[in-house]
């Protein structure tokens, strides 16, 4: 839990609910709490490292869709896509299937969505 704190401490002046958001996802999906660092040094590179990653994984999601039809960001949501495309390629290697077809491209992209929460 000491990350948890310092990391707070560091980022106080971020607004009350864009900081919380930041600070879940950067607990729940980059692996905060897993840090095993205790040199003050190391601790400011990993902390970077968590945001770089959220802030890297919000960009590839947002710039693929117009500005319009932007909603939330979800990191579990990216994490869920990314692992679906994982998988589908490996079916598609495997058994030989074209995803490009007219009659794939609607199913692959349901399949990709498949396991994420609605907006």
């Amino acid at each position: 839990m000491f990350f948890l704190e310092t990391f707070i401490l560091l980022l106080s002046s971020r607004g009350k609910i864009d900081f919380l958001q930041l600070a879940r996802f950067v607990k729940q999906h980059t692996g905060l709490n897993d840090s095993q660092a205790r040199s003050e040094n190391k601790l400011h590179f990993q902390f970077n490292a968590f945001l770089t990653s959220i802030n890297i994984a919000k960009a590839i999601h947002w710039l693929s869709i117009p500005i319009e039809k932007r909603g939330t960001f979800s990191m579990a949501n990216i994490k869920t896509m990314n692992h679906n495309v994982l998988i589908l390629n490996r079916f598609f290697d495997v058994f030989g299937i074209y995803p490009h077809s007219v009659k794939n491209n609607k199913h692959v992209r349901e399949l990709i969505l498949y396991g994420t929460m609605a907006a």
